[in-house]
C-alpha cells in the first residue's frame, strides 16, 4: 500500500509544471534528462498529455496535426512537441497549442551530450507506419509510407514498406512497381533478397488457379408461397376470385451448393461458378424448386478503376418442370475512391424464355448506380436502379412494365464470429398496358425487408437465421399480398 502511494506521488511530481522543481537525477529518456550538464543549452518542448499505456499515446500521437513524439517515463508516457531552441517560440507555440489542448504546458530538458540529436519528424513516421504495419493496421501504414515519401522519396526503407503494405493490401499491380523501383536502388543483400521473394509472391499470386465453394442444408417456413392476397375472396372487375389461404402456406428443406473456380492472370481474373438452390418436401404440394445458375466473369483492374462483364444462363424448375430459362450480361465499372468507398455503375441485359405460358417471353434492359462504404465492422450499400421489360409478343399486358428499384444494405460485425445484416428495399412497377378487365393500367409498389445473422461455428462452418418480409400493393387488390419467410440453414465451405 505505501509503495502505491509513493508510485502515485512520483507521477504527480513528474507531471508538475515546467516551473515547479523537479526531482534530482530523474532520467526521463535516452537523450533527454532534466539536470544541466557542462556545455548543454536547454530545449523547450510543449507536453500535450501524459498517459498510464502505451498505445493511448500513440492514438494521440497520430490525432496530432504537428510533429510529436513519446517519451517514455517510469510509469507512463509523455507526448511532446519536437524540441523548440528559445522559450519564447516555445511560449507561442504553447498560446496555439492551448487553443486545441487547454491543459498544455512547457517542460525544460536537457541533451545527454552535444552529439545526440532529438529524432527528426520523418524518423518519427517511419517508426509510426513500421508500428502500424507490424500491427497490421495496413491502411493507416500505406497513409503515413505515403506521406514519408511525398517529402523523401529517396527514402529506401520508407519504400521498402510502402511496397510490402500494397502487397498486404492486395493492390499486386501497384506493389510490383513499387518493389521494381526499389531494385534500381543499391540495396544489401537481405533487402534484396526480400525484394526478389516479394516479387516471386505477387508472380505467384496473379498467375494461379483457385478452386473453393460451399454447401448449405436448411429448412423454411413461407406464409404465402404462391403470392396471393390474405383474404378468401378478391375481387376482379366483375369477378370474384376464391383463394385457399390453406395452401399459401408451406414448410419445406433447402439444399443450397455453389462451386467457383478463380483464375489470376497478369493483366486480369476469370471467374467461373456453378450455383445450385433447391426447395424439397413442400407441405403444399406442387412447390418443389430447383434453380441452377452458371456464369463468368471477367474483371479487369487499372488503378483505382476495374471493369467487371459477368454472363450466364440459368434455369428455372418446378417439380421437375422446366418454367422459365435466362441468359443475361451487366457490365460494371468500379472505382475506388479511396480505402473505405467504392462507386459502381453498371447495365443489365436479360433475354428470357417462359414455358408454363405462352407469350410471356421477354427482354429485359437496365441500368443503374451505387455507393459502397466499408470502415471497421461496418459496410453500408446503397443502390438504384431502372428496368424495363419488353414483351417478345403482342397480347401480354401483364408483362411489358418499367420497373423503379432502389436498395440500402447494411452489414455490422458484432464480434469476430458474428454477423448482422439488413436489407431494405423499395420497388415501383409502372405497367405500360391497360388491363382489359379493369380498364386502367396496373402500378404496383412493393417493399421488402431482409434481416440475417450468422454465427461462424469453425473457419470453415456458420449457422444462419433470416427473416424476408414483402409487402406488395398494387391498384388492383387482387394483385396485392403479404409474403413473411424464415430460414435457418448451416453453410460449410471448401
Amino acid at each position: 500500500m505505501i509503495l502505491q502511494l509513493l508510485r502515485i506521488l512520483f507521477v504527480l511530481l513528474l507531471s508538475t509544471p515546467l516551473f515547479a522543481e523537479q526531482p534530482p537525477h530523474v532520467t526521463l529518456h535516452h537523450t533527454w534528462k532534466l539536470h544541466p550538464a557542462p556545455d548543454t543549452a536547454p530545449h523547450y518542448f510543449v507536453k500535450i498529455g501524459a498517459y498510464l499505456n502505451l498505445s493511448h499515446a500513440r492514438e494521440k500521437v497520430l490525432s496530432t496535426e504537428f510533429p510529436t513524439f513519446i517519451l517514455r517515463m517510469q510509469d507512463y508516457y509523455s507526448v511532446l512537441t519536437r524540441p523548440i531552441g528559445d522559450f519564447e517560440t516555445a511560449r507561442e507555440r504553447l498560446k496555439a497549442i492551448r487553443q486545441q489542448y487547454r491543459d498544455a504546458y512547457i517542460v525544460t530538458l536537457y541533451q545527454r551530450s552535444a552529439i545526440a540529436k532529438p529524432p527528426s519528424p520523418s524518423t518519427i513516421l517511419l517508426d509510426r507506419g513500421i508500428t502500424a504495419f507490424n500491427q497490421h493496421h495496413y491502411e493507416e501504414a500505406l497513409a503515413i509510407f505515403d506521406r514519408i515519401l511525398i517529402e523523401s522519396p529517396e527514402n529506401v526503407t520508407a519504400r521498402l514498406y510502402y511496397a510490402k503494405t500494397l502487397y498486404q493490401l492486395k493492390f499486386y499491380d501497384e506493389a510490383k512497381k513499387a518493389f521494381e523501383r526499389i531494385r534500381t536502388a543499391s540495396l544489401s543483400g537481405d533487402v534484396a533478397a526480400e525484394v526478389k521473394r516479394y516479387l516471386a509472391r505477387i508472380s505467384h499470386k496473379r498467375h494461379r488457379h483457385r478452386v473453393s465453394g460451399w454447401i448449405a442444408l436448411g429448412t423454411g417456413y413461407d406464409n404465402n408461397i404462391n403470392l396471393t392476397t390474405d383474404k378468401n375472396t378478391t375481387r376482379y372487375g366483375p369477378y370474384l376470385l376464391l383463394n385457399n389461404t390453406r395452401k399459401t402456406k408451406s414448410h419445406f428443406a433447402t439444399a443450397e451448393f455453389s462451386l467457383t473456380h478463380q483464375y489470376k492472370a497478369e493483366h486480369f481474373t476469370l471467374i467461373n461458378r456453378l450455383y445450385n438452390y433447391n426447395e424439397l418436401m413442400h407441405t403444399a404440394k406442387g412447390n418443389d424448386l430447383n434453380f441452377l445458375d452458371l456464369s463468368s466473369t471477367l474483371v479487369k483492374r487499372y488503378q483505382q478503376i476495374s471493369w467487371v462483364v459477368p454472363a450466364g444462363g440459368n434455369i428455372l424448375m418446378m417439380e421437375g418442370k422446366t418454367i422459365s430459362y435466362n441468359l443475361y450480361t451487366s457490365p460494371t465499372l468500379l472505382y475506388q475512391a479511396n480505402a473505405h468507398t467504392e462507386l459502381r455503375t453498371r447495365l443489365l441485359f436479360n433475354d428470357n424464355h417462359t414455358e408454363y405460358a405462352k407469350k410471356r417471353d421477354y427482354y429485359l434492359l437496365g441500368g443503374g448506380a451505387g455507393i459502397r462504404y466499408h470502415v471497421a465492422h461496418i459496410t453500408a450499400d446503397l443502390s438504384a436502379a431502372l428496368q424495363r421489360y419488353d414483351a417478345k409478343e403482342r397480347g401480354r399486358y401483364d408483362v411489358n412494365k418499367d420497373l423503379d428499384r432502389y436498395r440500402l444494405y447494411l452489414q455490422y460485425r458484432l464480434a469476430k464470429t458474428v454477423h448482422i445484416r439488413a436489407t431494405g428495399g423499395y420497388d415501383r412497377e409502372h405497367y405500360r398496358d391497360l388491363d382489359p378487365v379493369m380498364g386502367y393500367r396496373r402500378e404496383d409498389a412493393k417493399h421488402y425487408y431482409l434481416l440475417s445473422a450468422t454465427k461462424e461455428l469453425t473457419k470453415q462452418s456458420a449457422l444462419t437465421a433470416s427473416w424476408h418480409y414483402t409487402n406488395n400493393h398494387s391498384n388492383i387488390n387482387t394483385f396485392s399480398y403479404i409474403r413473411q419467410n424464415y430460414n435457418i440453414a448451416c453453410k460449410y465451405r471448401f
